[in-house]
This record gives structure tokens, sequence and C-alpha cells, in this order.
């Protein structure tokens, strides 16, 4: 019989007829494959891919995250979902390995067992008896978090970076004793966050920003960045900076990128107001805009984005704004922490036709009062969110009643984050952990 092969389809759509089968039939069609012809099937189009892998689970991407589990016990899960035909992926959380010697030995042979192929996530404490992360590849790593490390001299941090430079897309590290940095290229490095809380000594953040140039979201934090040339801090794909406002690296890196950034959020006080000399004159795209910080700082940022942001956090109460900073001409959004001054409401007044969401938290009649205050006129559709720190809440109808053309809604602390970060998910990762 000689090869048939696509002779009889007559269009295009024919090649696709057996998606059109019923589930039953196309899970039995699939049972008479071997691993690699469904695997082969999978690739024809997307639409095959779908279909695959909504029929065979051995066809899914299994992403497993590693805990408090015993090594030993995973390896015998995975060896038996390896012998199915299961792909899957590792997000390794190490820290609990690593309390004692017998642990740490159990934990550097499954990472020798499994990291050719699966990993892709290490979460870890370095405390300078894991010798092993400093000469262990993963070919597919492409996060990694450093927690705590204790006082040793960083090589085992440093090592466990730069073997992985060629991959990593995500980098986060947290309290550091001592300089790390990145000794070469790092093409694929989009994150960048030091998430410790307080100030450390300088780390030699110059390396990372000059060989990550890929970088799309930097969270300084209250990391310092030694003296370095200014084109060592430009990062030309940089669209979201959290800084603090603690020391002068952060509004460095705001004056070098002012050109490209969208989303910035700012906290902490400021020590010396000399730092307010690098705030540009001009945040040309900045779209987001998350302030937890001090009166000047506010003043001297909001000027330079009035013609483009759209979305604005205040997360701390301010006596008075100057009114001529108040004035956006694109404020869709806008959420104070505590209405307890006038300025609030003049910010919504002087927004009134663009803005469509407003909130803010009571503590008092003097809120209430506020609130009393806004002007009559808002927008239809307008969307106004009271939060109250606990129940109960105060009772709203008179609220509702003033202004019926608006959506009021009167939600708790807790209920109003989540809220508020579904309202902002479709324009970034807005922090609002202090709101």
């Amino acid at each position: 019989m000689g090869n048939t092969g696509c002779s009889n389809i007559k269009n295009e759509d024919d090649a696709f007829l057996v998606l059109s089968l019923p589930f039953v039939a196309f899970a039995r069609i699939l049972s008479y494959l071997d691993l690699e012809a469904r695997q082969n099937l999978r690739l024809v189009s997307r639409r095959f891919a779908a279909e695959v892998l909504y029929v065979d689970k051995t066809m899914r991407e299994w992403r497993i995250e590693l805990r408090h589990e015993d090594p030993d016990q995973v390896t015998k899960v995975l060896y038996k979902a390896q012998a199915n035909g299961s792909k899957f992926l590792l997000r390794l959380d190490i820290t609990a390995c690593l309390l004692t010697e017998a642990s740490t030995q159990k934990c550097c042979d499954f990472v020798n067992l499994w990291k050719d192929s699966s990993v892709i996530e290490l979460v870890t404490n370095v405390k300078g008896s894991e010798s092993f992360l400093s000469t262990v590849k993963f070919p597919r790593l492409d996060s990694v978090e450093i927690y705590t490390a204790s006082q040793h001299d960083g090589t085992i941090v440093n090592n466990l970076i730069t073997n992985h430079a060629h991959t990593l897309k995500s980098l986060r590290i947290g309290v550091l004793k001592y300089p790390v940095g990145l000794e070469c290229q790092a093409p694929n490095l989009e994150v960048l966050s030091f998430f410790t809380r307080r100030v450390t000594q300088a780390l030699s953040t110059m390396e990372f920003l000059k060989f990550g140039k890929c970088i799309k979201r930097l969270n300084l934090g209250n990391a310092l960045i030694e003296p370095t040339e200014p084109e060592h801090l430009h990062l030309p794909n940089l669209k979201h900076l959290e800084i603090s406002a603690q020391n002068d690296s952060g509004f460095q890196l705001v004056q070098e990128n002012s050109a490209h950034v969208e989303v910035l959020k700012v906290t902490g006080s400021l020590k010396d107001t000399g730092s307010l000399k690098f705030i540009p004159k001009l945040l040309p795209k900045l779209k987001v805009l998350v302030l937890n910080t001090d009166k000047e700082v506010i003043e001297a940022l909001l000027p330079t984005c009035k013609d483009t942001v759209e979305y604005l956090v205040i997360a701390i109460s301010q006596d008075s704004i100057t009114t001529e900073a108040l004035k956006m001409k694109k404020l869709k959004c806008f959420a104070l922490s505590d209405l307890t001054d006038d300025w609030g409401v003049k910010m919504i007044a002087m927004n009134k036709g663009s803005l469509k969401y407003f909130s803010c938290s009571g503590s008092g009649n003097q809120s209430l009062a506020m609130l009393e205050n806004l002007p009559s006129d808002l927008p239809k559709m307008a969307n106004i969110v009271v939060t109250w720190p606990e129940a109960p809440i105060p009772d709203m109808t008179w609220l509702r009643n003033r202004y019926p053309q608006c959506r009021i809604t009167a939600k708790c602390g807790t209920e109003f984050k989540v809220h508020m970060t579904k309202y902002l998910k479709n324009i970034g990762q807005v922090l609002l952990s202090n709101l």
C-alpha cells in the first residue's frame, strides 16, 4: 500500500477534524500512541496542545514546591511520575533542609540527583555550611531567593549567582552582612529585589546594574549603592522601580532612568533633604506612583508626573500638600491612607474630570466629615471605597444618598487590600503592604 500521507486532505481544516471528536473518542485514540507520539502530537498546533494536555495528564508540566517534605520521600514520588511519562519542574525551598549536618547532606544528594532537568527555582538561607551550592549548576534555574545570610565572606552566594547568570530571570536577596555582586553578564535577568528592611552596608549593587542591563523591575529596598559612575545606574529596560528615601542611591536611580520608568514606589523617611536634588524635573512615562514617605518627597515628585500619572497611592497621613502639586491631567485612581485634611478633598475636586476610583481609610469622625466635603458633581459611575480599620463599619447610607451617581463600597482593612490589589492587577504588581 502506498503512502497516503495527506493526499486526501482537501483543505486545511480537514487536518483538524480529529479535534471535533468527542472527549472519549479522542482519549481512546491517544491511548494507542506511545509517549513520543503523544508529545509530537502536542506540537502540531496550539489547539492540539490544549486538547492533549486536557486529555492526557502525563503531558502536563507539574510544578512541585519543596518546603518541609523529606527529600527521600519526594524522590520516590518523582521516580513514579517519571516512569509514567510526567514532566515536572521543581521549585526548591531548601531552607528547612539545612538545619543539621545530616539533613544538609540529604538535601545535597537530592539536589545533585534532580538538578540537570527539573529545577527552575531555588529558595534558601545561606549560613556557610552549604558549600555544595557553590559548585552545583542547574541548567534551567531562572529564579533564586536568598532570605538571610550570616557573617561569611559571601563566596557561596556569589558563586551561586554567577554560575546561573545566563539563565536567571529573577533574583531576590534578603539581609546580607557582606558585599555580593554579579561578576558576568546576566542577559535574561528581569527582576532584581533587595527586600531587606534595614540599611545594610554598601552592596556591590553596581555589578548587578552593570551586568544586568535587561532588568525591568528593581526593588532597591534599603540597600546602598557604593559611589559609581552615573552610566552604571542607567538601565534602559527598567519599568518598575522601588526605592527607599533613606539614602541617595534610590533617587539617583530615578534620575538616571527618568525617561522610561512607568511604576515608582518610594518608602521610608528622608534623612537628608539634599537627596531631593536627584529628583528629575520630569518623569514623562510614569503611570503608577505609590508613596509612603515624607511630605517633601511627595511635593517634589507629584509635579514631575502631573501629565502622565494615572494611579496614585499615598499610603501615609499628611497634614497638607500644596495645591500646586495636586492637579493631574490623567488621574484615574487615587488611594489615600487617611482622609483627615482637606488637601485630599481638593485633590479629588481638581481631578474629578478624569477620576474613576477613589479610596480612603477612616479612623474617626474627622474622616467622615471630610467625605461630606467631596464635590457634589462627581462623575457618574465613579467608585468610592471607604475602608475602616475594624468592624463595625459606620453606616454609609448618607454617603450613597449624597452621591447616587457613584458606586459606594465600605470594607474592612484586609478586604480593602484584596479589593485594591485586584483593581490594580492590570497595571503591574503595585505593592500595597503599607496601605
